[in-house]
């Protein structure tokens, strides 16, 4: 259930089992269960219908739903690299996002050759992918070098600006992409972007490989932008 990409019918067929089984354990009178069973049937198939005849979801709406939602994870990660300059790493937090973010990447491959009947459409969103699925590995291997080292007050302030371009940049692509931009980012006017730290090469070299398949994400995008037009 909580693999299972929110909307599908898969992640519907578990939800629906999961409150079957705890309505079975919480009533104790036969009757009782049995109208409680067929009042959440009902409603699922009332559900069904309505979004099968009314209001349908079509598999190009889930697959940009679930590239919204890779490009979402990305702000979250920099959100919680953010947070780990000051705070303790929280794991749990970590295997959330990577579960989530693995989840619909594979969702969009799978749908991808079902809404993507030309081949340079489908290359040119898979190297989108591909890209942005080393971005994520980066970003998790940040996380564990920042976590064994304590930092200063510079060190720390350009960690905190990179990560606001970072920030920025992503939103660019994200709005060439159509997609909905993240709200309430910093401005980053007047900050100075460094993606080393003194001292730190491991962590220096994470942040320049991040920055560079940013960039090509970014230049991907704007190429393909340009032809439209």
């Amino acid at each position: 259930m909580y693999t299972a990409t929110p909307g599908t019918i898969i992640h519907a067929l578990f939800v629906t089992c999961f409150a079957l089984s705890m309505t079975t354990l919480a009533i104790g009178e036969t009757m009782a269960v049995f109208l409680r069973v067929a009042y959440i049937v009902s409603a699922v198939l009332f559900v069904l219908v309505i979004n099968r005849f009314f209001f349908p979801t079509s598999l190009v709406s889930q697959v940009r739903y679930n590239l919204q939602l890779l490009f979402h994870m990305h702000h979250m990660y920099l959100r919680m690299l953010e947070d780990s300059l000051t705070n303790q790493l929280d794991y749990w937090r970590i295997c959330d996002a990577q579960i989530q973010y693995h989840t619909a990447l594979a969702q969009i491959r799978n749908d991808l050759p079902k809404v993507e009947k030309d081949e340079k459409d489908r290359s040119y969103y898979n190297r989108i992918l591909n890209i942005t699925w080393c971005m994520a590995s980066e970003i998790q291997q940040m996380f564990f070098q920042i976590k064994h080292k304590k930092r200063g007050a510079e060190a720390r302030k350009i960690m905190e600006q990179y990560i606001l371009y970072t920030d920025y940049v992503l939103n660019q692509i994200q709005e060439m992409l159509h997609l909905k931009k993240e709200k309430k980012l910093k401005n980053i006017e007047e900050m100075k972007y460094q993606r080393y730290i003194e001292g730190e090469p491991e962590l220096s070299s994470l942040m320049t490989q991040y920055a560079r398949n940013l960039s090509r994400l970014y230049v991907l995008v704007l190429r393909r932008v340009r032809n439209e037009y």
